[in-house]
């Protein structure tokens, strides 16, 4: 139960009791947390870390206690990679955390060290007992490093939760979805980008683009910047006129001649429109990820809202139960649980425009969107299931009605309330 006292004591907590165990470079002195904490006090960053993931009272252990502890209790294991110490400079953390039962809180220990690859050689060390590791969390960016320790640590203890697809979750289904179906659609927000970076002066239309879209690089994967693509999606489509308008001004180029044609193209506007609600739910859950301010449980909740809302979509209503309760995932791929295509819910505003243009006569190009809106979907979906970890996934499920009725989550249900009404206009 991860609503009540048996939540597992990893997840980080602003109000647990806290003790800090850091170690320095291989060869170096150990530090007690009192002097490492003086040592990083210039740049503030290393307290900074230890308050937010823990509280405000830093107290020193011996990881021989810590040892004895965690003998005899579960407990769970983070990695926080790239964390900055000050000074320009960065380390990763092992956070161990598990429930005192003696006092009634949760503590997470930590132990500072310059390599994350060096991790089970560090657990070796500590003599650990890996056999009671519960749980473990990766926070580094890219999944190879997760998917190289995961599998070694599950060798102590197969029954060990990774919590490391977590992380990240939004920007994956994101990347998967848009692939599946809209790549187009990224390489014109590309094309516009470049232009608009490029230009001078910049007209108010693609600033409008562009505004608190944030920074984009082109190099990085679209699973890195699924904020600036789904801002820039839905940016576009609210002015498509203006940028069109203002493309069609322009001196005739390759590059800007592209863009006008795709900007002229009913098709792709319907592709904009489509994608400007399709996108925002996982927009709404990298915004909670990256904000930090919610709980786990809070993320799976609106996890749970955005899995309905797209199985709603795509799925038969026997179907969608059985997918949400069962984690069935053939029934993506059944043409008897799928909805007709002509049924597929695509947002009110790509309805009505396609229904208001010539695209509607059009069977092939009516047909043909339905089919890769139906494929945007599935692969979302495929993309989410797969980052929950199984333990999770009947909690996620089970809990989301009460979460949403219980008078005491006033905050968190009108917030998923909001956000759902979003989801199922």
């Amino acid at each position: 139960n991860v609503n009540g006292r048996d939540k597992p004591s990893c997840w980080p907590d602003a109000e647990m009791q806290s003790q800090i165990v850091v170690k320095d470079e291989p060869g170096q002195p150990h530090q007690t947390a009192e002097a490492a904490v003086k040592t990083q006090s210039a740049g503030g960053d290393l307290v900074t870390f230890i308050k937010k993931h823990c509280c405000n009272n830093i107290y020193s252990a011996h990881p021989k206690d810590l040892v004895h502890v965690v003998s005899n209790t579960p407990f769970c294991l983070y990695l926080y990679v790239g964390v900055p110490v000050g000074g320009g400079q960065s380390t990763s953390f092992v956070l161990i955390g598990y429930f005192d039962a003696r006092s009634d809180d949760r503590v997470l220990t930590h132990a500072a060290y310059s390599d994350a690859c060096l991790l089970i050689e560090t657990l070796n060390k500590l003599e650990l007992p890996l056999s009671n590791l519960a749980v473990f969390y990766c926070s580094a960016p890219h999944p190879e490093l997760s998917q190289l320790l995961v599998p070694k640590l599950q060798t102590f203890n197969p029954k060990m939760i990774s919590l490391c697809n977590i992380s990240g979750m939004a920007g994956r289904a994101c990347q998967g979805a848009l692939i599946a179906s809209f790549s187009h659609v990224v390489d014109l927000i590309r094309d516009i980008h470049h232009h608009y970076s490029t230009c001078s002066p910049v007209d108010d239309s693609l600033k409008k683009v562009f505004a608190e879209a944030g920074s984009y690089n082109p190099l990085c994967p679209v699973s890195a910047q699924c904020l600036f693509i789904t801002h820039s999606v839905q940016n576009m489509a609210a002015c498509w006129q203006d940028l069109l308008e203002y493309f069609k001004l322009l001196t005739h180029s390759e590059a800007t001649d592209q863009i006008r044609f795709q900007l002229m193209d009913d098709k792709v506007k319907l592709h904009f429109l489509f994608l400007s609600h399709s996108l925002e739910p996982l927009r709404a859950l990298q915004d909670l990820q990256q904000s930090g301010s919610a709980s786990l449980i809070v993320e799976l909740q609106l996890v749970s809202i955005l899995l309905q809302s797209y199985a709603t979509s795509i799925l038969r209503s026997s179907a969608v139960d059985n997918f949400l309760l069962k984690r069935d995932m053939w029934l993506l791929h059944s043409e008897k649980e799928l909805l007709p295509t002509a049924e597929v819910k695509v947002g009110s505003r790509a309805s009505d425009f396609l229904w208001a243009t010539s695209l509607n006569r059009r069977q092939q190009v009516r047909n043909g969107f339905l089919k890769d809106a139906q494929s945007f979907y599935i692969a979302a979906l495929q993309s989410l299931v797969k980052s929950i970890p199984g333990p999770l996934w009947d909690v996620t499920q089970r809990n989301i009605g009460p979460l949403l009725k219980d008078p005491n989550n006033i905050t968190v249900r009108s917030g998923l309330s909001a956000i759902s009404d979003r989801l199922f206009d």
